[in-house]
């Protein structure tokens, strides 16, 4: 991750935002993880940065559990959330969304006035039909 963000700012300077967005998430453990690394990092490679992350899974009380415990850490983990959902839900939204902008306008409208967002999707599955549904 950390030559990605490297590779991605020295192409057209610093990126002001880093969104992730972890899909079928479960217990988070990833999610947390990569969080707490781009917040530990995001200064060294990327100038003011402001980091967002999001975990995605099925079952409601899992996820107001694992929100609870981003809760209890700290400012660190203030930008760190889980929301119950589906892949599909999510692509729904985020496609209904699209279809109202074009990608020019999209893009146009996250860049202007020097602001770089790059968005990372990461989907890490070992179980049932999660590793089906990534996909």
């Amino acid at each position: 991750v950390n030559g990605l963000i490297t590779q991605y700012k020295s192409k057209d300077g610093p990126v002001t935002k880093i969104s992730t967005i972890d899909m079928g998430c479960g217990r988070g453990y990833l999610t947390f993880a990569l969080h707490s690394f781009l917040m530990e990092n995001s200064n060294d490679n990327v100038e003011s940065t402001s980091i967002s992350t999001r975990g995605i899974d099925v079952r409601p009380k899992l996820v107001a559990e694992i929100n609870s415990i981003a809760d209890s850490l700290g400012e660190t983990f203030d930008s760190l959330n889980f929301e119950t959902g589906t892949i599909e839900s999510f692509l729904e939204e985020t496609y209904s969304t699209a279809q109202s902008q074009s990608t020019t306008e999209q893009r146009a409208s996250k860049e202007s006035d020097d602001e770089r967002e790059m968005e990372i999707l990461i989907a890490l599955h070992a179980c049932d039909t999660a590793t089906d549904d990534a996909i």
